[in-house]
């Protein structure tokens, strides 16, 4: 399994995500302001409960969503230390000296084996 990262994009997301939370939360403030004012009326007795059920819906997936943009800025952030660590190591590294090792051409005459060995260690 290949796991691609575009910080960038993820960044994004991770910010949308953010903005879905703020318009989350001000839908379920919006449901409990009508619930407030439903408590005037007595005979709206179900109504405010299937409003409060709602507002509470609301708060989990405000809450949900706030974790999922956290967790995924995280992983963007793990994901960029552990790139320019990577790109550190590499550029610290000494190239790496190959011996001289047997190359074999398969499918082909001696001549050709034979020119590519002389090519690669001269």
């Amino acid at each position: 399994m290949k796991i691609e990262v575009i910080p960038d994009k993820a960044d994004q997301a991770g910010l949308e995500m953010l903005e879905l939370s703020r318009m989350l939360r001000q839908a379920r403030e919006e449901v409990e302001e009508v619930r407030r004012q439903l408590r005037r009326h007595s005979q709206l007795e179900e109504c405010r409960y299937a409003l409060q059920k709602q507002e509470d819906a609301l708060t989990r997936t405000t809450a949900n969503c706030v974790k999922l943009s956290c967790s995924l800025r995280e992983i963007v952030q793990v994901y960029r230390r552990t790139e320019q660590k990577n790109i550190a190591c590499i550029e610290e590294q000494p190239p790496a000296h190959r011996g001289k090792e047997e190359i074999i051409i398969f499918g082909s005459g001696y001549g050709l084996n034979q020119t590519v060995q002389t090519i690669l260690y001269q």
